[in-house]
């Protein structure tokens, strides 16, 4: 099973995922203008190489909302949509599209889904 030592975040089966990603300019440390741009968040599983999960600020509704003017996408993943993941270990990124067409992406995270000891279905 391929797996990785890039540091993770964990997360346990069926909880509710939130997460605050913020773009700021290195040179001034002030937000980057997200108005009109696009968030796209896939998540790929390391053992088997398939999308698990794949998520659209164009959707309605959306787990990803963006705060154009503070430089802010926030992410909700509810716990049902959680609740599908094997436990193992898994990579992401988060993907803008601004206006005029440019593209830019995080860095590339891992993420460990863990065994829940109390789980509902």
């Amino acid at each position: 099973m391929p797996t990785t030592t890039e540091p993770m975040i964990e997360l346990k089966r069926g909880d509710t995922w939130i997460q605050t990603f913020e773009w700021l300019y290195s040179s001034n440390n002030l937000p980057v203008d997200l108005n009109g741009c696009i968030a796209d968040l896939d998540l790929i599983s390391l053992r088997t190489g398939s999308r698990v999960l794949m998520i659209s600020s164009t959707e309605s509704p959306s787990s990803l909302s963006i705060d154009g003017s503070n430089g802010i996408v926030n992410l909700r993943v509810e716990a049902d949509d959680m609740a599908i993941l094997e436990p193992g270990q898994y990579k992401s990124d988060l993907q803008l599209t601004f206006s005029d067409g440019t593209v830019r992406s995080t860095n590339t995270f891992y993420i460990r889904i863990l065994e829940d000891v109390t789980f509902r279905q």
